[in-house]
């Protein structure tokens, strides 16, 4: 057994989670992507997404779609070009991801993993509140057994009472650039 499948059955062990990040057979053909046009210049001439890092990154550090929605990746778009000094004109690109080993939060027993180490790790930690995305960070840098992860996001309009139906955007975090098998600019704009 090598040292790095030991480590983590070791590390498996200490924090009592049974990792369940499958490897799925499913790629994503319509996967969007919105940013300012000086950000997406720096994507085309490196031929790759930046990762985003840092606490406030919904599902931790990577590379963020909007599953089958041009429109939400459009509006953080332009969201993000109003925030950029001097932006004015933002560009939406599609990718078609391939999930690979997915932590597939839209599934209750990748979920009840991630509830299980938050209890976990608060013991240890004597934390409280620990966030998702530190949560999930630590999967990926622990493990190291996670390419992609995908969740919704409920944007809390609930749309009809019964039933409760709520707006969500069903969101890709990209951890592993080569999950990324090909991408296009599809639409620029201006705010």
């Amino acid at each position: 057994m090598n040292s790095q499948i030991r480590s983590n059955l070791l590390g498996r062990a200490e924090y009592q989670i049974d990792l369940v990040a499958e490897n799925f057979e499913k790629i994503i053909p319509d996967a969007y992507h919105g940013t300012d046009f000086a950000s997406a210049c720096n994507i085309l001439r490196e031929k790759k997404f930046r990762t985003s890092t840092g606490e406030h990154q919904y599902l931790g550090d990577g590379v963020y779609f909007f599953e089958s929605s041009i429109q939400e990746a459009q509006n953080w778009a332009k969201k993000k070009t109003k925030s950029v000094k001097g932006g004015c004109k933002y560009v939406v690109f599609r990718a078609i991801i391939n999930l690979g080993r997915c932590l597939d939060l839209t599934r209750r027993e990748h979920i009840n993993v991630i509830l299980k180490l938050k209890s976990r790790l608060s013991e240890k930690t004597k934390k409280k509140e620990i966030a998702v995305s530190a949560l999930i960070n630590f999967l990926t840098y622990k493990f190291d057994e996670i390419d992609t992860v995908r969740a919704f996001n409920c944007l809390g309009n609930r749309l009809f009472v019964r039933p409760n139906i709520y707006y969500t955007q069903l969101i890709i975090c990209v951890k592993k650039h080569e999950c990324i098998i090909d991408f296009e600019k599809i639409k620029e704009g201006y705010i």
